[in-house]
């Protein structure tokens, strides 16, 4: 690759991650609400970053740099948590509902959702303000 290539290839890259930046951040706090990151919840994860930003990671090696950028991101304070799912609410709704079904996916990897986890998937769909319907049957700790 030719270094002018290099720098294109970086930008976008760059600016991927930059469009889609608190949904994954929000996703990886559901992820790791309880302590754990599972290969099921990473599986998830890369599945939603490829179903929104698919059209633009046209290539195997984009799509793979995304995904080391993903694999590099920090775990997310409560704090970042919060202020991610803000900068959530004016996407799509079908941006959101994505976001909101991946959490439920993360979550639902568990026999038993912890506390921590459900709190974070309800925070996430009550400030999302995705239909009170999705969450049937809810994720509450203890009883599945």
């Amino acid at each position: 690759m030719r270094p002018d290539d290099r720098d294109v290839f970086a930008n976008e890259v760059r600016s991927i991650m930059n469009q889609h930046f608190h949904a994954l951040r929000a996703l990886i706090f559901v992820a790791k609400a309880d302590r754990a990151f599972r290969e099921a919840e990473k599986r998830l994860l890369a599945l939603f970053f490829k179903r929104v930003a698919g059209h633009r990671m046209d290539t195997p090696e984009l799509e793979a740099a995304c995904m080391r950028e993903v694999r590099k991101m920090p775990e997310p304070t409560s704090g970042q948590f919060r202020y991610s799912v803000r900068q959530l609410v004016d996407r799509l709704p079908d941006y959101r509902m994505a976001v909101c079904a991946t959490a439920r996916a993360m979550i639902n990897t568990d026999k038993v959702p912890t506390d921590a986890e459900a709190e974070a998937f309800f925070h996430l769909i009550d400030k999302l303000q995705i239909d009170e319907a999705f969450t049937t049957p809810s994720p509450t700790p203890g009883e599945r």
